[in-house]
């Protein structure tokens, strides 16, 4: 009988073992390698960012302490479009004032077709806070942490930082010098008026259509014109809306006509007089009155007649 070689189980699984073995082993040499190649790899960029950040608070920290010490306006700095680089709080005080002093002096023009006017900002008392300013100015590079104070001075030296001025009026006088400037306007709207004459008549004027000052956009650009502190020659526009004239409302013309005699009469204790007076009224009806302005023209006249007391001062 020929006889077979059954090989043996256990060789089997201690080569299969072995070959796993060799296998986690080269794995892990292979892990261990990546590993070490992130590891270097982190480090190339730690390190040098590492360095440009000491190098950065050094120079910061640096720049800082020069900049500290200065009691100049950083360079680079505008108020109003005026450079003040370099410049201590005084000297752009004086600077400013002078450009200032000059551009109030300055009339304004206003122009509507052939209508030309003039006024200067002292009569609305227009002013500058150049203190506010000029102290907003000084501040930059100094107000913030050493990081912020270094970011606003470069900021400002590589493009120049303007600090506007706030600029005050009086509200109510610039109101006063736009009503009279619509007044004199050429197409003004006119609303209907009325005057009694010297012949005992009311004389009731229509209205017209025309145009009215737009008064929020007025003193917009009037602002605009005062913050150019380089425009030699301040002049405007003036801006207006097209309006429509009110209708003439003859009720209210006659109860601000009307007016009832006033008898005389006195007292005792202690002794006044108190006289009488005269009333007015329409001559006319009212129904007449509205039938006389309904004939569209520029112009009416309505007849008045005197109202008498019952009891005149003389009387008394």
């Amino acid at each position: 009988m020929n006889k077979v070689n059954i090989p043996d189980t256990n060789e089997k699984i201690q080569d299969e073992n072995d070959a796993l073995t060799i296998l986690q082993d080269a794995e892990n040499i292979i892990l261990a390698s990546n590993k070490e190649k992130r590891r270097k790899k982190i480090l190339y960029c730690v390190i040098p960012i590492s360095v440009l950040m000491v190098l950065l608070i050094l120079l910061s920290t640096v720049f800082a302490l020069i900049n500290i010490n200065s009691t100049k306006i950083m360079q680079g700095v505008s108020i109003q479009g005026i450079d003040v680089s370099n410049l201590s709080k005084e000297e752009a005080m004086q600077k400013l004032s002078y450009i200032v002093g000059e551009h109030l002096s300055k009339q304004i023009l206003v122009k509507h077709l052939d209508f030309e006017g003039v006024f200067l900002p002292e009569q609305f008392e227009a002013s500058f806070d150049l203190n506010s300013a000029i102290e907003s100015a000084y501040s930059l590079g100094r107000s913030g942490n050493i990081f912020e104070n270094n970011y606003a001075i470069l900021d400002a030296m590589l493009g120049t930082k303007n600090i506007p001025i706030a600029v005050t009026y009086d509200d109510s006088l610039l109101t006063s010098i736009i009503a009279e400037v619509n007044t004199l306007l050429p197409d003004r709207m006119v609303n209907p008026d009325y005057y009694i004459n010297d012949n005992n008549c009311l004389i009731i004027t229509s209205g017209k259509d025309g145009f009215v000052i737009n008064e929020a956009l007025f003193k917009s650009e009037i602002l605009s014109l005062l913050s150019d502190l380089e425009n030699s020659e301040p002049t405007m526009e003036v801006p207006v809306d097209n309006v429509f004239s009110q209708d003439i409302d003859m009720e209210a013309i006659y109860r601000n006509i009307y007016k009832s005699p006033v008898d005389a009469y006195y007292t005792t204790n202690p002794y006044v007089v108190y006289p009488s007076s005269n009333g007015i009224d329409f001559a006319i009806s009212m129904d007449e009155a509205k039938n006389l302005i309904a004939s569209h023209q520029e112009e009416y006249s309505i007849p008045l007649k005197v109202l008498y007391p019952n009891v005149t001062t003389n009387q008394i």
